[in-house]
């Protein structure tokens, strides 16, 4: 776990922590508010997350190897090329690099940080960042932690969406990557840690979200979320056709509208719902169209009166 510390009596303002029992495996003393961290995977060439802070901490490895010197070195580098300036000297400007919030914006499997109302992404080849998106006509909150109103994978796809207020305070803008990519990813609110992550941004200090999972260069599988419905019931006319298939001890439901789904709904395996049968007078025979799952490769449809092996 990497921290700040705002108390400045302590013998590390800023440290990583072992996770399972909290001893401090390495840390820096400054000795001041240390008000600002983060840890993300901004360098593909450095395994693992990176980490760094506010008062001076450097950009390193989780391990505590250094990756670039200084502080307040990085320049800005804007869509046009071109470079931000000092307003005062017209000299490219240096500065701190981004450690407010992140998120996942465009399509790897890194993060980009999200700062005031704007998307960049740290240069690994040059030490720049590289701005990739600016809300113009939106404000952050909370002051000098500038953070927007929330960052989560509300819409799907497993990148994140923005939330920003409008200058004015009059409406909320959601703000969507334009950006494509290769990666294939359950939606990430299916996630419980991320779920919670969201739901702590409406609180306090807003931080943003993790996964219950490792997210970064190195991933190459992320886990299949287990999807439960508690209550209610799906209406035949959800779906035209449906799916039928089993995994750990559930009956998985999947009504498909146009070639897309449009509803999920599980049964757990009891004598409620001991048979294909008497799922399809469950959700409602008239539009069942049975399967049965085969292989993990894909499903084959049953014959008519067939009985689904709950063995």
């Amino acid at each position: 776990v990497w921290a700040c510390h705002e108390n400045k009596n302590l013998p590390a303002n800023v440290d990583l922590h072992d996770a399972r029992t909290g001893q401090v495996i390495y840390g820096y003393n400054k000795p001041k508010d240390t008000g600002r961290s983060r840890a993300a995977d901004i360098d593909p060439t450095s395994k693992g997350w990176e980490v760094w802070g506010s008062t001076g901490t450097p950009l390193m490895s989780w391990t505590g190897d250094v990756l670039v010197e200084g502080w307040n070195t990085f320049k800005y580098r804007l869509p046009d090329g071109s470079y931000q300036t000092d307003a005062e000297t017209g000299e490219t400007a240096l500065a701190t690099l981004p450690m407010n919030f992140k998120a996942f914006w465009d399509g790897d499997l890194l993060s980009e940080l999200v700062d005031n109302i704007t998307i960049s992404k740290y240069n690994w080849l040059t030490n720049d960042v590289d701005i990739l998106f600016t809300a113009e006509g939106c404000a952050s909150n909370n002051g000098t932690k500038a953070v927007p109103c929330l960052a989560a994978d509300i819409f799907g796809d497993w990148r994140e969406e923005i939330i920003w207020r409008d200058e004015a305070n009059t409406e909320l803008r959601i703000y969507a990557t334009p950006y494509e990519t290769a990666y294939k990813i359950p939606t990430l609110m299916h996630d419980i840690t991320y779920r919670e992550c969201v739901a702590w941004q409406n609180n306090h200090y807003n931080q943003p979200t993790n996964t219950s999972f490792y997210m970064g260069a190195e991933t190459t599988t992320v886990p299949a979320p287990e999807i439960k419905t508690t209550s209610g019931k799906v209406s035949a006319d959800a779906g035209k056709d449906l799916a039928v298939t089993r995994a750990e001890g559930t009956i998985i439901v999947v009504f498909y509208t146009d070639d897309k789904i449009s509803a999920v709904k599980t049964y757990r395996e009891n004598a409620q719902a001991p048979d294909i049968n008497a799922v399809a007078d469950t959700v409602g025979a008239a539009y069942v169209k049975k399967f049965i799952w085969n292989s993990l490769e894909g499903m084959k449809p049953l014959a008519d009166g067939e009985k689904i092996e709950l063995n």
